[in-house]
This record gives structure tokens, sequence and C-alpha cells, in this order.
């Protein structure tokens, strides 16, 4: 059976060495072929070690186990202890089993890109991703570090399309609702006047067919909002324009209103009167071109 544990590749040049480690099956040896493979066709993930073989030659290097280990679950954790004795030249990482401190340059990095592009996975390798991604949870400050970096992107139009294709129809659940509620929240986020306008503008003229009509009603039937909620709505909506609205002027207080609406509040607000409607106002202000009394005041419109 194959010998699985901690190996060195040892250059005699430079005295420098590599550490690792091989837990998978055909062992150490297997992990030796693997170096010497990428190595002879100059593709070594550790460039120091690709860099002294091709100054030195396959000759001038050593592969040499460290140690050999029963149980493959213990490689890295012995592979880690090595690492910290020798500090190996020719690791990039030095931490056993992560990438984490390796730096790629603008050049891989594009090839990478490059090698992606166009390419279409598998519905099965799909259902792995989202299956070996499910739970885990974001702390504040990456999804700060991802909300930044999406900041200025531009989708292309055929990356927007596919996205609205692919979320159109889509059901979320009650519990996913609530933890986008949440995360939003979490992040205080705000709309830039830019992102509203832009949000207007992609609305505006849009038709909503019979059955979503149907089923945003049906939605908010029966629906008990707090007072907190219509306290906030309230105030969104003090001094919104209707299009059809006309400044009205108090005679007797000398006082314009931009709506009926806002009249009628004026004295409720002010204990003038607190059943004061705004239809009631209208009416008087309307009467045949004369003034009018409503709630112990003349109005006319401007």
């Amino acid at each position: 059976m194959p010998k699985t544990g901690v190996y060195l590749i040892f250059c005699l040049e430079n005295k420098r060495v590599y550490v690792g480690s091989a837990a998978c099956v055909g062992g150490i040896k297997k992990r030796f072929n693997s170096h010497r493979a990428t190595l002879r066709k100059n593709r070594h993930h550790s460039i120091l070690l690709q860099r002294s073989w091709n100054k030195y030659g396959e000759d001038a290097f050593l592969f040499t186990p460290l140690e050999y280990i029963d149980e493959p679950t213990r490689c890295i954790e012995r592979e880690q202890w090595w690492i910290d004795r020798l500090k190996p030249f020719f690791n990039i990482c030095l931490i056993a089993g992560s990438p984490l401190g390796k730096k790629h340059s603008e050049e891989a990095r594009k090839r990478m890109s490059l090698s992606h592009k166009g390419k279409k996975l598998s519905s099965e390798h799909i259902a792995k991703i989202i299956a070996s991604r499910k739970g885990i949870k974001y702390s504040l400050e990456s999804k700060l570090k991802m909300s930044a970096w999406q900041i200025g992107k531009k989708l292309s139009p055929e990356h927007i399309a596919k996205v609205v294709a692919a979320n159109t129809g889509k059901k979320r659940s009650e519990e996913s609702r609530f933890r986008m509620s949440l995360a939003q929240k979490e992040v205080n986020r705000k709309l830039t006047p830019e992102h509203k306008a832009k949000i207007a503008a992609a609305q505006k003229g849009r038709k909503h067919s019979p059955e979503h009509i149907a089923k945003v009603a049906a939605i908010h039937r029966g629906k008990i909002i707090s007072k907190e909620i219509r306290a906030k709505i309230s105030i969104a909506k003090t001094g919104a324009k209707n299009p059809r609205s006309k400044p009205i002027l108090c005679i007797e207080l000398d006082k314009k209103f931009e709506s009926t609406g806002l009249a009628a509040k004026f004295l409720r607000e002010t204990t003038i009167n607190s059943k004061a409607l705004n239809s009631s106002i209208g009416s008087c202000a309307r009467g045949n071109g004369k003034y009018s009394h409503a709630y112990g005041f003349t109005w006319r419109y401007l």
C-alpha cells in the first residue's frame, strides 16, 4: 500500500528546500511524480522552485520522505510542524493546506480569467458548488468589502438579460426573504440619489399584468401596518405633490398651502379642527368662483 506522510524536495546547489505532504491515494510516490511532471513542463505552482529547477537542472534535486504517517488526516498537521521547523524557501504558502499569502501577478490573473471565459459548468458541478457554499456566514467586514468591490462595476446587457431570466418566476421562501431583509438592515444600506433616479427611470411606464396586480393585492390584503410604519409613510409623503393638486389660500390666516391635503393637515395638527378633511376645503374653494367657508375660514385656489 502506498505510504502517506511528509516529504522534502532539496536543491543540492543552493541548499534550499520545499516541504509538502501526501494524504492522497498513491501517497508520497505519486506526489513526487506530480512535482517532477509539472517542473519538467515549466508549470510548477512554486515559481521559486521552478526557477531553481530551470537553472540547475533535474539532477540537482533530491526527493526524499521526511516522515511516514499511518493516519492521512494528520498529514497537514505534521506538514505544518516541519514547515515551522525548516522554514522552506521554495514554499510560497507557509500555512499547510492553505493558499493564504499567495499573490498572483496581474498577468496570471488575466490568464486565469481568460481560461475560464466561455466555460460552461455542468448541472451537477453547479449543484455541488451551491451545496458547498450553503450555510456560509460572512462577517460584516467581508460584506462591506464585497459591496465596495461591486461599486462602479457595469454589467453587460447580455449579463443583465441572463440575471433577469434566471430570476423570472423565482419564488423565495419566507426564510430567505427574512434573511435578505436582515442583511440590508445590517449594512445600513442607503441608496444614492443617482441610484434612486435609475430605479425610478427603470420603473417609469412599466405596466404590470392583471395577474401580478392580483398577487400584490393578495399579499397586502389584511396586512396590519404598525403606527411606526404609518408615521414613516406620512413623513415621507408630506410635501409630496400630486400632479392634479393646486395651491390654496386661507384668506383669514393669509397662509398659502401647496394642496388641500396639507391645509387639512394644518388644521388637524393645530387643533383648530381635529376632523378637517381636504375634500371639504376643496369643495368650498370651487364654489362658483365665490369665496366660501369651511371650518370657519375662507378658501380659494391660486
